[in-house]
């Protein structure tokens, strides 16, 4: 019997778009999860939290707040943004008078791709990097800066004023956008886990398992992400029938778990779980240097420190007594840059000592890096100069006052200034 010709017709249509695709010089990777999960920038690029755009009104409230967006941003802060205009994968549209506005983020020539991160030729010569085929590029007026200003300055242009101009938009770090998610599931920023996570709408984190799903105990730590009946596949999930004749949802033939011990929205406990079967199901993996690592703890979600075992702390400007606000609070990317290494001389630095970064270290993801006085790099995290302490012993999770900056001086008078403490660094 002969193929219908309406048939035929779709199939060579099909082998056609498949050629063109293939043809550009982006080609997407394929959505993984745990260890082999793309990871979510390159070397010199960055992740900010900014607010722009209006946000749900809130209880109470009078007015539209802005909603945090996470967006990717060049190693001095300034926003990336792609065009409606390139409508070609991999192919920048913006050329002579159009950079003068947009300006092309530039990669080195030869550098490799990074996850959902390539280089494109330009027709300069020059190679532009690309988030999964869309060039990136940073807004003119957010890059003029008043003579003398720093980058940490507040006077400095806001963040994100490109978007919605001449339809350009904030490159949004938002993988929900771009995968096929059933219902019930979800892509959430997972701060203990430093990524972008599987997790259900309820913010419980997910895990998928790699052993015999028969060896799980009915009274397990471990508890399947059941799927309704009624549920079909839906892009890489599927569903699969258990002994117990429990629908359970799979990734990639992974049947997908949470953690009981995950109690608070964003937990990710089942990191530091014993069984090594069960992976987090990353999505995105933040950069981190190779010196720090995330512990355990309840009360901050997590806490930085060294690999060697000791707490991580920064520098914070605050209200003089009140440190409950900043118990798993990354603080202000702001107060941080003004901050700098400025805040902990030479007398300090016997006590607090910096967490040192390679001379060739550029800052990446939520890690920044600063140039200190004596010619070294130090590493800060979402703006913070990181320091370990190294008194009589290791003050784990408590944060430490200094005297001098609280309420009076000398003479008696008040203290006007903001006082200063030390405080743990969540991730």
């Amino acid at each position: 019997m002969k193929p219908c010709p309406r048939v035929t017709k779709f199939f060579i249509l099909s082998a056609i778009a498949l050629v063109i695709s293939t043809a550009t010089p982006y080609a997407a990777p394929a959505i993984s999860v745990g260890k082999s999960a793309a990871i979510a920038s390159p070397e010199g690029i960055i992740i900010k939290v900014i607010r722009i755009g209006r946000g749900i009104n809130p209880p109470g409230s009078n007015s539209n707040q802005p909603r945090d967006r996470i967006v990717f941003a060049d190693m001095d802060g300034n926003v990336l943004y792609a065009s409606p205009h390139d409508s070609t994968i991999g192919v920048s549209s913006c050329n002579d008078e159009c950079i003068k506005t947009w300006v092309p983020l530039l990669a080195s020539n030869g550098a490799e791709p990074v996850g959902f991160w390539s280089a494109i030729p330009r027709n300069d010569g020059t190679s532009q990097w690309t988030f999964k085929g869309k060039p990136m590029y940073r807004y003119s007026e957010e890059l003029e800066k008043p003579k003398g200003e720093e980058q940490a300055s507040a006077r400095r242009t806001p963040d994100g004023k490109g978007h919605d101009v001449d339809g350009r938009y904030v490159m949004e770090i938002n993988p929900s956008t771009w995968m096929a998610l059933p219902m019930g599931i979800t892509v959430e920023e997972v701060r203990a886990a430093s990524g972008q996570v599987l997790s259900t709408t309820s913010g419980r984190s997910l895990y998928f398992f790699s052993g015999d799903v028969k060896s799980i105990t009915p009274n397990s730590d471990w508890i399947p992400v059941e799927a309704g009946q009624a549920m079909l596949p839906v892009g890489d999930f599927t569903i699969v029938k258990r002994a117990d004749g429990i629908f359970q949802w799979a990734f990639q033939d992974m049947p997908l778990y949470t953690y009981r011990d995950d109690r608070e929205y964003g937990d990710a406990n089942g990191l530091f779980a014993a069984d090594e079967r069960f992976q987090l199901s990353y999505v995105l993996r933040y950069f981190m240097p190779n010196v720090v690592q995330v512990r355990k703890n309840h009360t901050y979600g997590g806490l930085l420190e060294t690999t060697d075992g000791r707490t991580l702390y920064a520098r914070e400007r605050g209200n003089g007594g009140v440190d409950a606000v900043y118990r798993g609070d990354r603080g202000r990317l702001g107060i941080g840059q003004s901050l700098g290494v400025k805040t902990c001389d030479a007398e300090c630095e016997e006590t607090w000592k910096p967490l040192l970064a390679n001379l060739d270290a550029k800052p990446t993801g939520y890690w920044g890096v600063y140039d200190r006085p004596d010619g070294a790099k130090q590493w800060a995290y979402y703006g913070y100069a990181l320091y370990t302490y190294e008194g009589i012993e290791d003050m784990g999770s408590v944060e430490v006052y200094d005297d001098v900056d609280h309420f009076e001086v000398a003479d008696g008078t008040p203290n006007t200034g903001i006082p200063l403490h030390w405080r743990v660094a969540p991730p």
